[in-house]
């Protein structure tokens, strides 16, 4: 857990992850360390970890496939169940193609489609890769234009807040919070807090200097959210996880659904919005050109 919140991002949204991804990459390469070391002298370097005549699970095949498991599962376990599925896959396959299967006619036409569907989903992904992101003034300009469509949906959250694993270190990070209402300049001395006695810097350092909603914040740690949710402003706490890893979180503002965001609040959303309007656009002028490209050209005809 502890390695894995070095991950900003991960403590804030979801996606895909979960705020166990890195631990899980980590215990993959423990795994494959182990597979390698069974491997016989006379192999020489091991580069797989499982082998059904010429085709080979390579160690960078299982630990992308240990990527996408979900959040929690035991990742010794994960790295068996993959590479038995992997085995049983390519037994399977290859008696397929023993038996000759790929000169089924069915079997053909499938095959076609699927390589169409590929190819499809290969060319717009390397489309969408050459979209450019919003610049800053494009940024403004659809916060000016929007900004009555942009009132928030939810409340959003500005905290104070680092990690460590000691508790004494804690307990005065509590203090400091406690304190700082009456410092002149209260980020400067929590960022300085931060540097000195917090686990994780970078993470901490970016969850204490912005808002954000009150849904995705901790989304992968409910009961850190939930830790937070009945807080006043300016009043802190101490949470203790399972990994023996002290949280120390202060609620410094809530802002209320309905309210008019400052523009640094939603400037990521503002520029996905922008990059995926731009992505739709590119999508619909490409396929365009290459409809009155193949019309030109006396290529695409269409009968009543």
């Amino acid at each position: 857990m502890r390695t894995a919140m070095r991950r900003t991002g991960r403590l804030i949204n979801s996606g895909t992850t979960g705020c166990v991804h890195l631990a899980r990459h980590i215990f993959a390469v423990s795994i494959l360390a182990t597979l390698s070391a069974g491997c016989s002298e006379g192999q020489g370097v091991c580069d797989f970890v499982a082998r059904v005549g010429e085709n080979c699970l390579s160690e960078d095949d299982l630990i992308a496939a240990l990527s996408s498991v979900p959040a929690g599962l035991d990742s010794t376990h994960a790295a068996g169940q993959v590479i038995d599925r992997w085995i049983t896959d390519e037994l399977l396959s290859q008696e397929a193609r023993r038996r000759n299967l790929g000169e089924d006619p069915e079997v053909k036409r499938r095959l076609e489609e699927n390589e169409r569907s590929i190819l499809i989903s290969t060319l717009v992904d390397r489309l969408f890769d050459e979209v450019e992101p919003a610049n800053e003034r494009e940024i403004e300009s659809y916060f000016e234009k929007n900004i009555e469509n942009l009132r928030l949906r939810e409340p959003f959250l500005r905290i104070r807040y680092l990690t460590t694993s000691d508790s004494v270190a804690a307990i005065s990070a509590v203090s400091v919070l406690d304190s700082i209402s009456v410092s002149a300049n209260p980020d400067s001395v929590w960022l300085s807090t931060i540097a000195d006695i917090g686990d994780d810097p970078e993470t901490a350092t970016v969850l204490s200097t912005s808002y954000f909603p009150a849904s995705r914040l901790f989304r992968n740690i409910p009961y850190l959210r939930d830790a937070i949710a009945p807080l006043p402003p300016g009043q802190s706490r101490i949470v203790l996880t399972d990994d023996g890893l002290f949280h120390v979180i202060q609620l410094v503002d809530r802002v209320d659904a309905g309210t008019t965001p400052k523009m640094e609040w939603i400037v990521e959303d503002i520029r996905n919005r922008l990059l995926i309007d731009k992505r739709k656009q590119m999508y619909t002028d490409q396929v365009q050109r290459l409809r009155n490209r193949a019309l030109a050209g006396g290529l695409l005809e269409v009968r009543e």
